[in-house]
C-alpha cells in the first residue's frame, strides 16, 4: 500500500467507497480525458496491488475488483456509452454483450508510468475520435 491511507483517499477524492468510483470519468464529459488518463493511472498503481491487504477501502460485492478490472481492459460502462481510457495492461481482448458479442480490442504498446494516453480509437477500422463508445442496454 502507499502512503495513501487504507481508505483510499487521494486528496479530496475517495477511491475506497464505491459511490466515488465515477469521478475520475467524469473528466472525459469535461472534453479532458487525459486528465482521467492522470487519475486513473494514479488511482491504480497506489491504491490496488498483488499483496494481502493491498486493495483500499471495502470490497463490497466485487465493486472495487469490477471497477480495477475494467479501468485495466481501457474502458468502462457509463450511461448511454462506455468510456474509453487508457489500458494499463499491454493488451487486452473481451467480448460485451452490449456490443453486440463483438471483440474489444486494446493495444497499448510501451506502458510507462509516462506514457498512459490514448493516442488513438479505432471502430471497424475506421478512426473514432471520441472517447466514448455507444452499445445497446
Amino acid at each position: 500500500m502507499s502512503a495513501n491511507d487504507l481508505r483510499g483517499c487521494i486528496g479530496e477524492y475517495w477511491h475506497g467507497n464505491e459511490p466515488s468510483h465515477h469521478v475520475v470519468y467524469l473528466y472525459c464529459y469535461a472534453g479532458q480525458p487525459w486528465k482521467a488518463a492522470e487519475r486513473l493511472h494514479l488511482v491504480v498503481t497506489t491504491q490496488y496491488g498483488s499483496q494481502p491487504g493491498s486493495l483500499c477501502g471495502n470490497d463490497d460485492c466485487g465493486q472495487m475488483s469490477a471497477w480495477y478490472m475494467f479501468t485495466c481492459l481501457g474502458f468502462i460502462r457509463s450511461v448511454p456509452r462506455a468510456i474509453i481510457t487508457s489500458s494499463v495492461r499491454p493488451a487486452s481482448q473481451s467480448r460485451a454483450e452490449s456490443f453486440q458479442r463483438k471483440k474489444i480490442h486494446n493495444d497499448a504498446e510501451n506502458i510507462l508510468n509516462q506514457n498512459i494516453y490514448v493516442q488513438s480509437i479505432k471502430l471497424n477500422g475506421k478512426n473514432w475520435d471520441s472517447p466514448f463508445l455507444p452499445y445497446k442496454n
